[in-house]
């Protein structure tokens, strides 16, 4: 069985640099030499999955998939203020992967700020305390990357 060296990590600010970082560092590659089984969603899509799979009654089957990784990248976390439902579904999840998978964070959302997007408190303490105690936070400082991609337009004036 694959043993992936379990951890959480907390990416905040630049995330082009983020995904950069992810492919440079190869994190398939940092189970033991075997590679690891790695899922990258961003994080409203995943909550849009589950909240779709309770309507049509898959709703476990779809959290299992998500559980079953090596490396869970959550992207975008934060953006958004979370519903009663997300905030278990999340919760659940966190509960669930905490203890054998590693989960990696992408967030522009400093964690002082991570009790304000779970709709209830007690429910953000509990997911930060499962997260905050194995985790690497690693702060990306700097421009966007997406700047490189803003075309260039050159104004001629006339004579």
């Amino acid at each position: 069985m694959l043993r992936p060296r379990v951890g959480w990590n907390i990416f905040s600010k630049t995330l082009a640099r983020f995904k950069r970082l992810c492919s440079v560092w190869n994190i398939a590659n940092h189970t033991n030499g075997q590679r690891a089984k790695v899922c990258f969603i961003r994080t409203n899509d995943l909550l849009n999955k589950f909240h779709q799979s309770k309507a049509d009654e898959t709703w476990l089957k779809v959290f299992n998939h998500y559980t079953k990784y090596d490396v869970l990248v959550l992207d975008d976390f934060g953006l958004k203020a979370l519903s009663a439902e997300q905030s278990a579904d999340l919760y659940d999840l966190i509960a669930a992967v905490h203890i054998k998978s590693s989960l990696i964070i992408s967030t522009n959302r400093k964690i002082e700020g991570w009790t304000n997007v779970f709709y209830d408190q007690i429910m953000a303490n509990a997911a930060l305390d499962r997260i905050i105690n194995k985790a690497y936070r690693v702060v990306l400082d700097g421009e966007s990357y997406r700047k490189k991609f803003i075309p260039k337009i050159e104004i001629i004036e006339g004579k």
